[in-house]
């Protein structure tokens, strides 16, 4: 039996989560990636998110708020079944004077797989 879990948290808060997709695609060009999609709430806001899983890096983006890179502490593995995951990454493209948000993201997920919901 596959076990999933998947925390992340944002501006110090633990995000609340409906389902989250999991879906893992293999291409000769741009190699294995495990892709994350979810809607989460920060506080009282709804984002849509899409996590993008390879060896070694990992990227979150928010619709309509941002783009974060995994930190250089951050682990991202494949597995034969999906993907593990933990460490901070950090907001990207941020305004000149602005300050870079920082989300953690910490755990498994299967490939083909709906969490929560």
């Amino acid at each position: 039996m596959h076990t999933a879990r998947l925390h992340i948290s944002a501006r110090g808060d633990a995000c609340r989560y409906g389902e989250v997709n999991v879906q893992c695609t293999s291409s000769p060009t741009t190699g294995s990636t495990v892709s994350i999609e979810a809607i989460i709430e920060i506080g009282p806001t709804s984002y849509f998110v899409v996590m993008s899983v390879k060896a070694g890096t990992f990227t979150f983006f928010a619709a309509g708020d941002g783009y974060f890179l995994s930190t250089k502490t951050a682990v991202s593995t494949l597995t034969a079944t999906g993907a593990h995951v933990d460490g901070d990454l950090l907001e990207q493209n941020v305004a000149k004077g602005g300050t870079a948000h920082t989300i953690h993201v910490s755990g498994d997920v299967v490939c083909g797989t709906t969490i929560g919901g």
